[in-house]
């Protein structure tokens, strides 16, 4: 009889991360690679995806022998068909994190996607199906199985690089909530920018991902600058589960706002940011981690990530700033940021109204 292949396929580096608030405490992050990412990535690559890494690593290159034979296995060429039809960036990983470990691979959480990829349910279903051949017939966990010590040794190096900072502990006392759980998965196939699905489980909590791809090379081995992604990737990923719920709850208020759009439209578009509540979402998150960086790091550097966000086109990002910290003064009166959320809807349309008198 086969082994019971567990979720935990892989050596998981956590560390316990203590907190201020009590729910804060006893909080693990684990750092570890997936199998259905790395079958996912794998599919994506064949296709000639273009948000696969760009490093010519000897994994890449063991890829590329051993599974080019099945460039145009169903779920390569179907993946490459709803690619194209917007189920890219995060989507992808959103749908293949609802369901469980190979080989059964069946649904055991529920995805948000978006609107486009809600309407591919049938193609979805059979996206599914086809995965799970392609993992049976290429015999991927062979593959996987035999990339274990390159898995545990990038493991452990992005462990030893993160230190003992307690992202968790950061994030649920700044918003004042519990999440179930939180995952850095590492991936050498995935571009360097990363992703951040989540999961929403049946008590509202998600099991928060923050998806990393190598960001360099070295001598063939795909290398992982974790200070480089920690600020801008983990608290960013993960504040999009805690923000993106409560921006859907209020969203026909916000979308009263949504003149605002038309002056951010041009530098939005480039980062495919192509709907007001996502723009919305990208103020918001990207405000946040900026008075983290402040708390963690200090003015200086929370200075300089402003000023990168405001060249990069984010033109309400200091409004929302001056919003959060007048949060951060009233926690009393507004102990999570569910219950101060409506204050950052008067925040925009007191935006939209200005704007609208000029």
């Amino acid at each position: 009889m086969k082994p019971y292949r567990s979720s935990v396929l892989f050596l998981c580096f956590c560390w316990i991360l203590f907190g201020q608030m009590s729910f804060a405490q006893d909080r693990t992050l684990c750092i570890h690679a997936d199998e259905r990412i790395e079958l996912l990535a794998t599919v994506q690559y064949l296709s000639g995806y273009f948000l696969t890494s760009r490093y010519p690593t000897d994994y890449k290159k063991e890829i590329k022998k051993q599974f080019a034979p099945y460039k145009t296995h169903p779920a390569v060429t179907l993946f490459a068909e709803l690619s194209h039809d917007h189920f890219s960036y995060s989507e992808p990983f959103k749908f293949i994190l609802q369901y469980g470990i190979f080989p059964n691979f069946e649904i055991q959480y529920n995805a948000e996607f978006s609107p486009v990829s809600a309407g591919q349910a049938d193609s979805l279903a059979l996206f599914a199906t086809l995965l799970k051949d392609f993992y049976k017939t290429t015999q991927f966990n062979t593959f996987f199985d035999q990339h274990q010590p390159l898995y545990d040794t990038l493991a452990h190096q992005i462990s030893q690089q993160l230190g003992s900072t307690q992202y968790i502990a950061l994030l649920e006392d700044y918003f004042g909530k519990q999440q179930a759980d939180y995952e850095l998965i590492f991936s050498p196939l995935l571009p360097s920018g990363g992703f951040g699905p989540a999961v929403k489980l049946p008590n509202n909590q998600y099991i928060l991902y923050a998806l990393v791809g190598a960001n360099g090379i070295d001598k063939g081995m795909p290398t992982f600058d974790a200070h480089s992604f920690a600020t801008n990737l983990l608290l960013h990923e993960f504040s999009h589960s805690f923000i993106n719920p409560l921006t859907e709850q209020h969203i026909d208020a916000l979308n009263k706002c949504d003149n605002l759009y038309a002056y951010v439209a041009d530098d939005m578009a480039t980062k495919a940011y192509d709907r007001w509540d996502i723009v919305i979402n990208e103020h918001l998150v990207r405000a946040v981690v900026i008075r983290l960086t402040q708390k963690q790091y200090g003015k200086q550097a929370a200075d300089a990530l402003i000023e990168h966000e405001k060249q990069a086109g984010f033109l309400y990002i200091e409004p929302v700033i001056n919003a959060l910290v007048r949060y951060e003064n009233r926690r009393r009166k507004y102990p999570t940021f569910e219950a101060y959320y409506p204050e950052m809807v008067k925040l925009f349309e007191q935006l939209s109204n200005s704007v609208e008198s000029k």
